[in-house]
């Protein structure tokens, strides 16, 4: 069979003194032509975005919190078979500036399912 595939996305960045905001949307298209016996395979299109705004807590005068970061994040994938949302609330802690430990509450809710809540706890190291 043949695929013909096309992704087009964008991603954005901003930056200031405390808050940073991060964003990206991500259209992919595949054309799967035919199968070997002549029958048309089913084309897909995925569409899907995120939108995450943060806060250090520097703003607090303490210590502690200089290091801390408060994310929220909401993201949506679709496959066309269906949504899938996934909120979420964590903190970040900056060992450096290129490690960091990330605790996060997730809850991911698609069409036709119950919604799943999840804690994750992941460590983060940038080369």
């Amino acid at each position: 069979g043949e695929l013909d595939s096309t992704a087009t996305g964008i991603d954005f960045h901003y930056h200031h003194d405390l808050f940073d905001h991060r964003a990206e949307r991500l259209d992919t298209e595949a054309e799967r032509g035919f199968a070997e016996d002549g029958d048309p395979l089913r084309d897909q299109e995925v569409e899907s975005w995120y939108v995450q705004p943060a806060l250090r807590l520097s703003v607090i005068p303490v210590y502690a919190f200089n290091k801390l970061e408060l994310v929220a994040r909401v993201a949506n994938l679709d496959w066309g078979a269906g949504d899938q949302d996934q909120p979420s609330i964590g903190l970040n802690y900056y060992f450096t500036g290129s490690s960091i430990l990330r605790v996060a509450w997730d809850r991911l809710e698609q069409t036709g399912r119950p919604s799943e809540d999840a804690i994750n706890l992941m460590f983060a190291l940038g080369f």
